[in-house]
């Protein structure tokens, strides 16, 4: 094989909707190669390590492929992230994080990214199974077809799925690092909402223009600017648990789900099972926009700056009601106000807090530590509301904790839901 004066002897057309890396995979499976060597067949000299094909398309390689498979050109760029570029994101610089679409695992035992997911029900029911573009999009979390979660990682030993990484022997059906069949992964059912919000968004991302006031429309790359703000603000940051209390309370939901959230500081690094958890509560600040978004930000006390600070290009949509409803200035307190502060809460049978006395006083003040008696939640062990496992044996701590970092979870949260589960089971707890 001759790459660049003739073609290939197996030439794999693109499925609708498949993305590059895909194609790319496949392509290299079906000539009896790893996708490293058909990078280096097609690219002599260079080498592909753990470089990301859907972004990184360069055009020397639309090239190489095009005269080795006899495909378009603007057909094989289109199978990539540009064809986003003016409706999810503005422009790609190559080098700064694209919003929504968190990058490919790497070759690290410990991934920090989990950017490939897939539907294990489409994976096997596949005449010829391949991965579907919109699965790298972060607010994609379930499978429209099958109503399903997706996976974003082997659910045996908990790699990432990364398809360039996978020998032609199984493919990308298999996990690179334990072999394990990704198409056996158990998954959960997903939830109406979700499925819902997911359609919409892949709608706007279509057309390239949204609707967030009536008779009023947006670009699409702000709409996904202000879906993404919404998401760090309800998963990261000191007001995002109070965002999602107050949320979940107005939607009359369990309120045990504020507290079921990964350890990831970045939403877009979350499981699929959390990033499906906070669509029902960006879904409900959407609504009304911008009257409930204004209305749950006033409630936990968030202002104008906390929402725009590093904020270099904003669009107008979200900066003119931010800037208008939520531009209050902090007043000033002196030590008496302070003081005639805990005589209330104390009257109230309160522990005069820092948090009592901020929501008591309703603004944000520093320096309460000095003032304010400790909260119910820090106190010693065994009197306050949180509780530990005394007398578990440490290999069973560190199956546990083994267990929810492959499943992308945070320990409190994972243990929680096994023992919920185990009391349902013995009807002992509501489901």
């Amino acid at each position: 094989m001759t790459s660049g004066k003739q073609l290939w002897p197996v030439r794999v057309p693109p499925a609708r909707g498949e993305s590059l890396v895909s194609w790319f995979c496949r392509s290299s499976y079906a000539l009896g190669m790893e996708p490293k060597d058909l990078y280096r067949t097609a690219m002599p000299g260079c080498h592909l390590f753990s470089l990301d094909l859907d972004r990184h398309l360069y055009q020397p390689l639309i090239e190489a492929l095009s005269r080795g498979t006899g495909i378009a050109p603007a057909l094989i760029a289109s199978l990539g992230f540009s064809q986003w570029a003016g409706s999810l994101f503005e422009r790609d610089d190559g080098r700064s994080t694209l919003p929504h679409l968190p990058a490919l695992g790497s070759h690290s035992h410990r991934d920090r990214s989990f950017g490939q997911q897939i539907c294990p029900s489409c994976v096997a029911e596949d005449q010829e199974p391949f991965l579907r573009l919109t699965w790298r999009l972060s607010f994609v979390t379930a499978c429209q077809r099958h109503r399903r979660l997706l996976i974003d990682r082997c659910w045996q030993c908990g790699s990432s799925i990364n398809p360039l990484l996978a020998g032609y022997r199984y493919g990308f059906t298999h996990c690179h690092r334990c072999g394990e069949r990704l198409d056996r992964a158990p998954v959960a059912k997903a939830n109406h909402d979700v499925l819902v919000f997911q359609r919409s968004a892949l709608h706007i991302l279509k057309q390239g223009w949204a609707t967030l006031v009536p008779s009023s429309w947006i670009y699409a790359h702000s709409y996904f600017w202000i879906l993404r703000k919404l998401f760090r603000l309800l998963s990261t940051g000191a007001t995002s648990a109070p965002l999602r209390f107050i949320v979940l309370e107005k939607l009359g939901a369990d309120l045990h789900a504020s507290s079921t959230l990964p350890p990831q500081r970045d939403f877009e690094h979350f499981n699929p099972h959390g990033r499906a958890s906070l669509i029902p509560l960006v879904a409900f600040l959407l609504t009304d926009w911008p009257s409930t978004f204004i209305s749950c930000c006033r409630g936990v006390g968030i202002h104008s700056w906390m929402l725009l600070k590093h904020e270099e290009q904003v669009p107008f949509a979200f900066w003119a009601p931010v800037t208008e409803k939520l531009n209050t200035p902090y007043r000033n307190f002196n030590q008496s106000e302070l003081e005639a502060a805990k005589k209330y809460l104390k009257r109230r049978d309160k522990r005069p807090s820092v948090a009592q006395i901020r929501e008591t006083i309703g603004t944000k003040l520093i320096g309460l530590e000095d003032v304010s008696e400790q909260s119910e939640c820090r106190k010693a062990h065994d009197e306050g509301r949180y509780w530990k496992l005394d007398g578990v044996s440490p290999h069973v701590r560190r199956a546990a904790k083994e267990a929810a970092r492959r499943e992308g979870a945070n320990i409190g949260p994972w243990v929680d839901q096994q023992l919920r589960s185990s009391l349902v089971r013995l009807r002992l707890l509501q489901p």
